[in-house]
């Protein structure tokens, strides 16, 4: 019983902080919008605490901005942030694959093949292929039989998707991933390691794009 309330609050505290992550993270909140600590709990129906205390971890993740004036915001997009997320992604990545390369079992194979279609059609919307986009890459990585990685990824991943749904806004971008995802899983098909890593090095660098986006604002 001792524990009892513990364990009730700290459920509590994870729901809010992964409604409001995934409404980041979805584009639901967007990048320099104002977050209200009384707002939001009266949408979820809970206390301003779980709240606050869920930004915080938020905050620690880079995801929102706490101000010298109390305000609260999404964190806003700039391009040398990008260009530092992909100063650490390119090579973490590109090591990440080199390494799974010949791990990656044929079912794994298939799961890319139905990823990238499911990516490539007409209907997906942004957050939706951010998300696929996202399953397809940890595959390839191996992510999820190496904890740290997997970790490291997770947070270097959330601090990306903002970028990425501008990204994927962009039906050529999208297109243009979709024939990049086909030529590195037919390097995998090939058993083709130095083809693929190349290609997914060339690949990832397609993100610095977002720059020109963000520099019109």
């Amino acid at each position: 019983m001792i524990l009892e309330t513990p364990i009730v609050y700290a459920s509590l505290q994870n729901r809010v902080y992964e409604v409001l992550k995934g409404a980041i993270l979805n584009g639901d909140l967007k990048p320099g919008e104002s977050l209200s600590l009384t707002e939001i709990s009266k949408q979820l129906n809970v206390s301003t605490t779980p709240v606050r205390e869920a930004l915080r971890r938020l905050e620690a993740q880079g995801l929102v901005t706490f101000s010298s004036q109390k305000k609260i915001t999404v964190t806003e997009l700039s391009v040398e942030e990008l260009e530092e997320f992909y100063w650490i992604r390119i090579p973490l990545e590109c090591r990440a694959f080199s390494r799974n390369f010949h791990k990656l079992k044929n079912a794994e194979i298939e799961e890319l093949g139905r990823l990238n279609k499911r990516m490539c059609r007409s209907e997906v919307s942004a957050p939706e292929w951010v998300r696929l986009n996202r399953r397809f890459h940890m595959i390839l990585y191996g992510a999820a039989n190496n904890p740290v990685l997997k970790g490291a990824l997770a947070w270097l991943w959330d601090n990306v998707t903002p970028y990425l749904n501008i990204y994927a806004n962009d039906r050529s971008r999208v297109d243009e991933a979709g024939r990049m995802h086909t030529k590195i899983i037919e390097a995998v098909k090939k058993k083709s390691p130095k083809e693929g890593v190349k290609l997914m090095e060339e690949h990832l660098r397609s993100g610095y794009l977002v720059r020109n986006s963000l520099r019109k604002k």
